[in-house]
């Protein structure tokens, strides 16, 4: 997706437990004392050695993270009978904003056979955690939860406002013995970088600036994320698809479905002097295109096969002596197959 900022690694542990109550332990079958199930959660790295910030593990923390977990057959085909969206959520240690643990409640138990697990246990994780009753009605991000009768699964529809985007994470593992787990999170959608690049040098005293790009095609805008199904990519199904026009602009003001702004270093000033322009685009290196809230922005997008996009320039050509000279470069028909967990870089190059 594919990496997109950083990914998390949940441990389930096994804790010994001296008493219970007779619905949390109808699942062991053993005479031992049961197994409780508990998480810990810590920050890890993405393949691009990028971790997430203090101030995002603050905002997970404060949400938590969901759990399905089945007992049994497949959960592909099996209701999750042990737990059904539990949130696991965190208490900070007395005054230590630092430091703390994570817990749910009722405690389930492991199922086990003496030493050892009676049955097959399928945990499928998801962040962050959603409350079904609080998203009815939902216009983007998670839009709806499967219910306790069907296999976990998660709807999600992309957002407009690049403020709003989610970091959604998942996982799903199926321990062989009870004890400590990974449960490792990866990035369910995928991350796409914008760049452009001339492909020849501009004439003397001359700057090409870049003024808006747009993307467009059959974009998925909403589908169904399975969290029953292991690997390392995502898998998403049911993809409602549309047209949608995604596109960055000098002005934002003026377009209120802007997805971030151009960056600095590339982008036309509106009535700015020559002199005072910025350097514009040149044939060296591609330079980053979009930018919000004055760092790099990215395009967070549901993974999808057979997308063909159709991507566009609007530029302008400016002189020392004032003199500007605007156009549109246009190229259709860039297939591409996008998969979860993984980044993409779209490299635009601008024939003048």
């Amino acid at each position: 997706m594919f990496a997109r900022v950083s990914t998390y690694g949940i441990a389930i542990a096994a804790l010994l437990m001296t008493a219970c109550s007779q619905n949390e332990t109808e699942l062991n079958t053993a005479s031992q004392e049961p197994v409780a199930i508990s998480f810990s959660f810590t920050p890890a790295q993405d393949n691009q050695a990028t971790t997430r910030s203090e101030a995002e593990n603050a905002q997970l923390r404060s949400t938590g993270f969901g759990v399905f977990a089945t007992v049994g057959e497949s959960p592909e085909s099996t209701y999750p009978n042990l737990m059904y969206n539990q949130q696991v959520t965190y208490t900070y240690l007395a005054d230590d904003t630092q430091n703390g643990y994570w817990s749910y409640s009722p405690t389930k138990y492991w199922p086990m056979q003496g030493d050892n697990l009676a049955q097959q246990v399928t945990f499928c994780a998801y962040a962050p955690y959603t409350e079904p009753a609080d998203i009815v009605g939902a216009t983007a991000g998670i839009t709806s939860i499967s219910t306790n009768t069907q296999a976990p699964y998660l709807t999600y529809k992309r957002f407009t406002n690049p403020n709003d985007s989610l970091d959604l994470l998942w996982d799903c593992k199926k321990p062989m013995t009870p004890g400590t787990i990974g449960l490792e999170m990866k990035h369910a959608l995928t991350r796409l970088a914008v760049s452009i690049k001339l492909v020849n040098a501009p004439a003397a005293n001359t700057k090409v600036l870049v003024r808006r790009v747009t993307l467009s095609g059959n974009i998925a805008e909403s589908a169904k994320l399975n969290l029953a199904v292991a690997g390392n990519a995502p898998t998403w199904t049911d993809h409602e698809t549309t047209n949608i026009t995604i596109y960055t602009d000098y002005d934002p003001e003026t377009n209120t479905a802007s997805w971030g702004t151009i960056n600095n270093d590339i982008r036309y000033v509106k009535d700015l002097p020559y002199s005072w322009q910025p350097a514009g685009l040149n044939t060296t290196d591609y330079q980053n295109v979009i930018t919000i809230g004055g760092h790099r922005g990215y395009l967070y997008m549901i993974p999808q096969d057979n997308l063909t996009l159709n991507c566009s320039v609007l530029y302008t050509i400016m002189s020392s002596d004032g003199t500007i000279t605007e156009g549109e470069k246009v190229h259709k028909g860039v297939a591409v197959s996008l998969v979860g967990n993984k980044p993409y870089n779209l490299q635009l190059k601008l024939n003048l």
